[in-house]
């Protein structure tokens, strides 16, 4: 009868033909579920939600304008701290060859607050919510069919945890610089006819 209270011998730590590193173990499971693991953490920061800015203004406004009676794509530019800064400065925006751009749309985000309407209470001592857990009812390693269920072997269960989210509003501001008035308010009624849509990428967050 072996003593199993100890460790195994450093040479019998073995996977493979490779020595096992639990440093390296990072993904959920064992080792051989790990490669198989292609479920990604669910997170949305702040560059997420710019992004999906940039995103809708790029490829779904597509904000256009008529210059000399040529058609052109108006560029999209985030006001980043020094980018911002130059334009309170001077009041516009100059490319590397310090040529004055224009026509041009410049957002940034202004603020960020707690949506109230939609209160998560995540530090209750009681019962606090900072994760929550569900099952997955599907599993790929053991599929659920008729022979599965005769015999008995429908035991393997997969659960998940996700950080319970802070609902947040925020506020962007934009600048729109164009030579003529009339070539502004076509850039307005472009972005004007957006309102009220949900904006981001195809098959990802949106807001």
């Amino acid at each position: 009868m072996t003593d199993r209270t100890k460790p195994l011998p450093r040479t019998q730590r073995r996977l493979e033909g490779r020595e096992l590193n639990r440093g390296l173990q990072k993904g959920r499971g064992s080792e051989t579920n790990q490669r198989k693991d292609n479920v990604k953490n669910v997170s949305i920061g702040l560059m997420d939600v710019d992004a999906a800015i940039m995103y809708y203004f790029n490829e779904v406004i597509k904000p256009m304008t008529t210059i000399n009676g040529q058609e052109v794509k108006v560029p999209i530019y985030y006001a980043n701290a020094e980018r911002w800064n130059s334009i309170q400065k001077q009041g516009y925006v100059r490319d590397v060859k310090g040529q004055l751009v224009t026509p041009l749309i410049v957002f940034r985000r202004v603020s960020m607050e707690a949506n109230e309407t939609m209160p998560v209470d995540k530090l209750d001592a009681n019962d606090p919510k900072q994760f929550y857990t569900f099952e997955k009812k599907y599993s790929q390693n053991q599929r659920y069919d008729r022979f599965s269920v005769v015999q008995g072997m429908l035991n393997s269960k997969e659960y998940y945890t996700t950080a319970v989210p802070d609902y947040m509003n925020l506020n962007y501001e934009a600048i729109v610089w164009t030579p003529y008035i009339e070539e502004m308010n076509r850039i307005i009624e472009q972005i004007n006819f957006s309102e009220g849509a949900y904006w981001g990428e195809p098959n990802k967050f949106k807001f």
